[in-house]
């Protein structure tokens, strides 16, 4: 991680600390008694000197969660298991439509599948394909003994039910975790296909050694893909984990207490410091386009210096991959 405003706290505090020492070595060197009164003074400004630039070091020091040495790391210790394998896997992304937004990301999928070593099928139908068109071209890959995953990419068209077509997916091929199996067993704390984004917050924690059992942690945001997944993976580390939404009264009230906030909502900038405790957590999910800028859903520049271990905006993607 990147320590913000870090190094610049540690120097000061490290030259006060020195400069104390001296004051402090040069008084008892010259120790008189006949001015005890300003020695003890002295040795006592040294002292706190000392004691506040301890304090300062310790409470100072802010990190910035670096999401793609974290990515990194991920990718290599996955790419030995795959090569590890007597077998090549194959994924399948299913995209309706000319989305862009979904575009990009079936584009990012693909990119790292082939960096992984796994074959990549990308299958675009045309944005007016029915239900039971699209049901059909599932059951295809469902039935394909070489395909390993399916991720039909979302949203879909207004006019196909996101719900019916999720469960049409194998669970066992379900790359997503969106299943009704597949959530169930999330809520019951077994061992299942879980989102990748909500997986990937739990490995930031882990990866930083950040406390989660018996931390209150708010998540804002119910999605079926981010919101609700990692709720329920914050609650299987014990955490007390609070979920809000749009809906939600007195949010302010309810994110101040939190030690951990889970942020993905789409509104940019949406989370400010005065939400925020000092020294608390913060993951921020959002990815918003502003004025040709990417900006997240948490005021990163102003909370920065508030919490001790916050994402950048955006923690796991590449520059030229947006």
């Amino acid at each position: 991680g990147t320590m913000t405003g870090g190094i610049i706290r540690i120097f000061v505090a490290v030259v006060a600390i020195i400069i104390a020492s001296i004051i402090l070595n040069s008084t008892i060197a010259s120790w008189d008694k006949d001015e005890m009164a300003g020695s003890i003074f002295m040795c006592f400004i040294a002292g706190v000197i000392i004691c506040a630039s301890i304090y300062f070091i310790i409470n100072g020091i802010k990190m910035i969660i670096d999401g793609k040495k974290v990515r990194e790391d991920k990718l290599k210790d996955l790419k030995a298991r795959i090569d590890a394998l007597d077998k090549k896997l194959t994924l399948v992304v299913v995209k309706v439509g000319n989305d862009e937004a979904s575009g990009v990301y079936v584009k990012q999928k693909e990119r790292l599948a082939k960096e992984l070593g796994v074959n990549f099928i990308s299958r675009v139908l045309p944005s007016d394909v029915t239900e039971s068109e699209l049901i059909s071209v599932i059951n295809e890959y469902n039935m394909d003994k070489l395909v390993n995953g399916i991720i039909v990419q979302l949203p879909l068209p207004k006019h196909i039910n996101e719900t019916r077509i999720i469960n049409s997916i194998d669970v066992n091929k379900d790359v997503d975790g969106l299943t009704i199996l597949n959530t169930g067993k999330l809520f019951q704390n077994m061992d299942t296909l879980v989102s990748c984004t909500s997986s990937g917050i739990i490995d930031m924690l882990d990866y930083y050694n950040i406390k989660v059992s018996g931390k209150n942690a708010v998540v804002i945001g119910r999605s079926l893909l981010v919101g609700k997944p990692v709720s329920m993976l914050l609650n299987n580390r014990n955490a007390t984990v609070t979920m809000c939404h749009s809906k939600t009264e007195n949010l302010s009230e309810i994110t101040r207490k939190a030690d951990i906030i889970v942020i993905a909502i789409g509104v940019p900038n949406f989370l400010t410091s005065d939400m925020v405790k000092e020294g608390a957590v913060v993951i921020d999910v959002g990815i918003n386009r502003v004025n040709g800028k990417l900006v997240g859903d948490a005021a990163f520049e102003e909370l920065k210096e508030k919490c001790s271990y916050i994402t950048s905006t955006w923690w796991c993607w590449t520059d030229d991959s947006i």
